[in-house]
């Protein structure tokens, strides 16, 4: 056979795979949501083990006896009651932190942790990292009805405790 038959059929067949290979019926992979973990460029808050610490959305904590850093990313939802409001229920937070080895040397990634605040169930308030447990024990300003409020406002109190 001569190239140039080879070349044409070659074409076609390139052609009809690459058709078959892209349809529109496939999924498109949807994207997680990805919480950045946190460069420290402003120096941490420093806490310690067993003692409440408070921070606000962005910054972060060092607590040196644990050798963990925790990152306020966000709150991701407020529900809470406002106080000018009669509710039937209290309502709760879900606050977003990220935690991250800080012993030199060791590449271990940020664990991601969702607390929610204010829950009926108050295990929800408490996540493992490192070995070491994180409460989210309040997040202030309480809501009012008329005013929400703007994301770097908020103040997240925690507590890190081993174990």
């Amino acid at each position: 056979m001569s190239l140039r038959r080879i070349l044409p059929a070659l074409a076609i067949t390139a052609a009809i795979v690459t058709t078959a290979c892209s349809t529109d019926d496939e999924p498109t992979p949807t994207p997680t949501r990805v919480i950045p973990t946190p460069i420290v460029t402003v120096e941490p808050v420093k806490a310690a083990l067993g003692e409440r610490f408070t921070l606000q959305p962005g910054k972060t904590a060092f607590i040196p006896e644990a050798r963990i850093l925790i990152f306020f990313a966000q709150v991701t939802n407020d529900s809470r009651c406002p106080v000018d409001v009669t509710c039937i229920r209290a309502g709760d937070a879900t606050v977003e932190l990220s935690v991250s080895s800080s012993i030199p040397g060791v590449l271990a990634p940020a664990l991601q942790l969702k607390l929610v605040v204010g829950a009926e169930n108050p295990s929800a308030a408490t996540g493992q990292a490192y070995g070491y447990a994180i409460t989210a024990l309040g997040l202030a300003p309480a809501p009012r009805s008329t005013q929400p409020i703007a994301q770097q406002d908020y103040m997240v109190t925690l507590v890190a405790r081993a174990g």
